[in-house]
């Protein structure tokens, strides 16, 4: 879910990415392997989540992350789809 909505973000044209990540549950760890960092000082105890959650982001088109080509493979196969939309 992390590369496709990375690699359609970058093709619309965003220019970074920012999300709440769950910290004493690790899901933070998962998020930095596509090249997400904690931003600093956000960590807080959330009663909702009954986890510390902070705030990561990451910079659109930095190659970062040990999943950084498979954004590129998800890109280079969107580039060439034809979308339908249905209303």
């Amino acid at each position: 879910m992390n590369a496709i909505t990375i690699a359609t973000g970058e093709m619309l044209g965003a220019d970074g990415f920012i999300a709440t990540s769950g910290m004493d549950s690790g899901q933070h760890r998962l998020h930095e392997r596509f090249g997400f960092a904690v931003f600093p000082e956000t960590q807080r105890y959330s009663a909702r989540y009954d986890d510390r959650v902070c705030v990561i982001v990451r910079k659109a088109r930095d190659r970062l992350g040990m999943h950084a080509d498979l954004i590129g493979e998800i890109q280079g196969v969107l580039c060439g789809t034809t979308f339908a939309v249905t209303i």
